[in-house]
This record gives C-alpha cells, structure tokens and sequence, in this order.
C-alpha cells in the first residue's frame, strides 16, 4: 500500500474516531518510513516509533494479536479456506471484547465505557445452520461415540 493511501486509510479509519495518536510503533516498511508519511507524522506531532528490522518482538502486542486473529480464523474458516474475510470482524469483536492485560479492561470498554454484549449464541446458531457439521450438538454426539 502506498504512503498516501495509508496516511487516507490512517485518517478516515482511526483519526476520525479516536484522534491523532502520541506515537505509531511500526515495522520498517517502505510506505511508513517515506518522506509522506514522515512529513505527514511530524506535522501531526506524531512520535514515529519503527521497530527494529527482522525483529518483530520489538511491536510484541500486535504480533501477539496477528497470531490470535490467526488461530481464531483457523478454527472457523471452511476447509477450503476462502471464507476467511468473513469472519475477521467477528475476530475483531471477540479480541476486542475481551480483556487486554496490559490496560487491564477490554478494549471496547476502554473506549465505550461499558462491556459489549455478547454475540456468542448468535453467532453459534448462524455456525451451526451454515455448518451443521460443527454444531455443538453434532461434535458432543461424535464425542461420545468415540469414547464409547
């Protein structure tokens, strides 16, 4: 992606809901280190934290975040895996619903100021009729069958 369409993407995703914010921690890649984004950041007063090359350690929360997103559509995209999109902003709702360590509230709280209200059994029935397969009541009885 391009530094303009980032710094677009940056303003109409994020700024316009959350403000500017204090610092951006990001990996070395060219659309964040180019002189766009620079100028765009220093204007901003924005603190550009890049983290260090071939090091993704150094910006820990987001790749911890990227694995749990991972392993959340791995347990939910069909077997052949081109449904994926689908479910990412249900990863979004269930990450950010929970409860972060290292604020110590979830991070819809954080914003809101009270906890969402679960889609759990929603979204367990519209699996379940999509994919019968996986139900709850499909799985305990294959459970069951196989220990007995």
């Amino acid at each position: 992606m391009e530094a303009e369409a980032c710094a677009e993407r940056f303003l109409w995703c994020f700024a316009r809901y959350h403000w500017w914010p204090d610092a951006i921690t990001s990996d070395r890649g060219s659309n964040w280190v180019g002189r766009f984004w620079r100028h765009m950041c220093k204007l901003l007063g924005i603190d550009q934290q890049l983290s260090t090359a071939y090091h993704p350690q150094t910006d820990g929360g987001p790749e911890r975040m990227n694995q749990e997103v991972q392993a959340y559509l791995r347990a939910v995209i069909n077997q052949n895996q081109n449904d994926w999109d689908k479910w990412v902003p249900a990863a979004q709702m269930a990450l950010n619903g929970r409860v972060n360590t290292s604020i110590g509230m979830s991070p819809f709280f954080a914003i809101h100021g009270y906890e969402p209200k679960s889609p759990v059994p929603l979204v367990t029935e519209a699996y379940a009729e999509e994919y019968p397969q996986h139900s709850p009541e499909t799985r305990a009885k294959k459970f069951v069958t196989q220990c007995c």
